[in-house]
């Protein structure tokens, strides 16, 4: 399994957690539906940082946390394209 593949593979069993969660907790429902914005911003914003920071030890705030994320995004982009070359 080539390291693509184990990055989707994560991706996969994370989301499955996170629709595990969805259903069986009446308050991340309430939150959904009431205000979705909050909710993205708890999962895309939120959660990364905190696990970055339990990982690493770094404490880094919503928005460095969110630079290092966008570092990564496009040192990811840039590979895959780089692969598509090929």
């Amino acid at each position: 399994m080539d390291i693509e593949e184990k990055r989707l593979q994560a991706s996969y069993k994370i989301l499955e957690a996170l629709n595990e969660l969805i259903n069986e907790d009446d308050s991340i429902n309430k939150m959904i539906n009431e205000d979705l914005t909050s909710f993205i911003h708890v999962v895309a914003n939120h959660v990364p940082t905190m696990v970055f920071k339990k990982l690493t030890g770094q404490d880094k705030n919503l928005l460095e946390f969110n630079y290092i994320a966008n570092q990564l995004c496009f040192q990811y982009m840039k590979k895959s394209e780089e692969n598509e070359n090929l």
